[in-house]
């Protein structure tokens, strides 16, 4: 079973947004199965460093079409987006320097709480 599992509920509809949301389900699920199959630590940091790239590119789609539509808020937006950034980057770190599959793990725990809670969701 997936660590992440992607519903319909997690959806915003519109294509760009889910197909990026979707992107970052799969990357974390990747992650989550590269530890748990043993791989090294250049792969799981190069997964995780895959997962930061697509989360900002993500977040430049969503910028753009906010903007595009008129949303009165966009820079209450994108703050909001550099903060999720900030501690998707903590988490980072904190990956990188983990020594032990637990670290690891909590550390994936803390990612798919921030995923989930992007839409508003409890594990």
């Amino acid at each position: 079973m997936p660590f992440i599992v992607w519903t319909n509920q997690l959806s915003v509809d519109v294509k760009i947004l889910d197909n990026d949301h979707k992107r970052l389900v799969i990357l974390i699920n990747d992650l989550h199965d590269a530890l748990m199959a043993g791989r090294d630590s250049n792969a799981l940091e190069g997964i995780f460093d895959e997962l930061v790239a697509n989360t900002r590119i993500h977040f430049a789609h969503e910028e753009k079409l906010l903007a595009a539509a008129g949303y009165g808020d966009v820079a209450a937006h994108k703050q909001a987006h550099e903060q999720k950034l900030k501690q998707l980057l903590s988490l980072q770190s904190r990956f990188k320097s983990a020594r032990e599959s637990a670290a690891y793990l909590e550390v994936l725990d803390q990612l798919k709480v921030l995923a989930l809670r992007a839409h508003g969701k409890r594990r």
